[in-house]
């Protein structure tokens, strides 16, 4: 990866990084509200949220291997090829403790997209809303670290590329 495009994917991560934080936040303000229609806004925007965690992933996935799988089995492997280093290609940007909760976020996205008879339990978005705020919250710290392993690999100086937004 040259310089410029690791400049336009970092701007790229940055935008979905905030609609991931945004929508993680509206999540839990829309459950607050305790309605069964601000059950499912709260749903609604979890859904944003593992949407923009997934967009990111395939982003990076496609910069450095310049594929992304095949549709069928995608959502997992996203998260499966994210969280695995691959020498002299990138570093994992998830950390291991962050895949129980992504893999929760992504099973919810899928059930709550696919299921047209869909009963919310508020007991199982509390968690949900806990293991999106964990991401929002945790992401920031895993971004910075895998951008400055991608230059460190590079063997750029981090002076040189001044990548986020400080």
């Amino acid at each position: 990866m040259d310089e410029l495009a690791l400049r336009v994917l970092a701007a790229e991560i940055s935008a979905d990084l905030q609609v991931i934080q945004v929508t993680a936040g509206l999540a839990k303000e829309r459950f607050d509200l305790g309605s069964d229609a601000a059950l499912e806004a709260a749903a609604y925007q979890l859904s944003r949220c593992y949407n923009a965690l997934e967009q990111m992933a395939a982003r990076i996935a496609k910069g450095f291997e310049n594929q992304v799988s095949d549709r069928t089995g995608r959502h997992v492997e996203l998260i499966r090829r994210l969280s695995l280093a691959i020498p002299g290609v990138r570093p994992a940007l998830f950390p291991p403790e962050m895949r129980a909760d992504l893999q929760e976020l992504r099973g919810f996205r899928h059930v709550f997209h696919h299921a047209y008879d869909l009963v919310l339990d508020s007991g199982r978005l509390i968690l949900l809303l806990d293991a999106a705020n964990r991401v929002a919250t945790a992401l920031p710290a895993a971004i910075q670290q895998f951008l400055s392993d991608v230059i460190g690999q590079e063997g750029w100086s981090s002076d040189q590329l001044r990548l986020t937004n400080k």
